[in-house]
């Protein structure tokens, strides 16, 4: 996926221009939804180590999708006075943002925008994430989230709190982190980011084989590449220094991969513009909810006197 702010970017205008009164908030919040997922799971895996990376990952996947990404809209649009708008934002902004995604070249990996129809990933690869493009979008993205920040911090909440929007946003909420359950054998049977290929150890051999930035790692006694916990060791087209990388190939053994593609990524430009991303949509949002709750206690304040 493109980074945090490159979504920013050109969600956030098109959005902005779509919907002219839309709160910048809403807007940024939207443009960051389908990867709610992929977030978490990092920081899962990274506090719960245990946990089966290939379970973790069909979830993840799953959650991931349209379909399910719109019911996490639901969720957080049933706690607005406006639901309907607020639900059209939140939309707009993941589907663009999936639309976006499939645009980029991911070996191995792409979107759902049909599920639980179809768990075939779909993925027009047309630019790499260190396109110019891309450089571009960053740009424009941080430019326009600093140009609509007073705008964001000025315009109030316009939340509805009470038992019928909680339970319905609670109950919505639940369906999002239980459904995957129910659809956990479509993404498996479509072998979705080779996780069926990699359960099945025994039938590894001669069987193709893609990730989507994984580390690469160079040793004195083969080079390896990182994969749901493993060390793979490769063999073809190889480096000869540590990178983040997307490959191509096939397994030669259970453990060997033969790399016929390979794409270097930018150590740090994706991750460091995603971070810097989230962090100032987080200040943005804990900033807005202080003054809402500050605001919402003066009111009931006032109604006392």
């Amino acid at each position: 996926m493109p980074n945090t702010l490159a979504h920013f970017g050109i969600q956030g205008l098109l959005t902005r221009f779509a919907i002219p009164t839309a709160d910048p908030k809403i807007v940024f919040l939207g443009c960051i939804l389908p990867d709610v997922p992929w977030i978490t799971q990092r920081i899962v895996l990274g506090l719960v180590p245990s946990l089966d990376p290939y379970s973790v990952r069909l979830y993840v996947i799953i959650q991931a999708s349209l379909f399910m990404t719109l019911i996490l809209c639901g969720a957080l649009a049933a706690l607005s006075k406006t639901p309907a708008m607020v639900f059209g934002i939140l939309a707009m902004g993941s589907t663009m943002h999936l639309l976006l995604d499939s645009l980029q070249i991911k070996l191995g990996n792409g979107v759902h925008f049909f599920a639980p129809i179809s768990w075939e990933l779909l993925n027009f690869g047309l630019f790499w994430p260190e396109n110019l493009l891309t450089y571009i979008l960053t740009g424009v993205g941080a430019g326009f989230f600093f140009w609509s920040w007073n705008s964001a911090i000025s315009t109030r909440l316009n939340l509805s709190i009470s038992l019928k929007t909680v339970s319905l946003s609670l109950t919505l909420l639940c369906v999002y982190m239980m459904l995957p359950v129910v659809f956990w054998n479509g993404p498996y049977a479509s072998d979705n980011h080779y996780v069926k290929t990699l359960q099945v150890r025994e039938d590894r051999a001669g069987r193709p084989i893609a990730f989507d930035r994984t580390y690469y790692e160079t040793h004195q006694d083969g080079d390896v590449v990182h994969a749901y916990g493993e060390r793979l060791h490769v063999h073809g087209l190889t480096l000869d220094h540590p990178a983040t990388v997307s490959i191509e190939g096939r397994f030669l053994t259970i453990d060997d991969i033969e790399i016929l593609n390979m794409h270097e990524h930018a150590r740090w430009f994706r991750d460091g513009s995603s971070y810097v991303g989230l962090s100032l949509l987080c200040v943005m949002w804990i900033i807005a909810l202080y003054r809402y709750s500050r605001s919402s206690i003066s009111e009931k304040l006032e109604s006392k006197r």
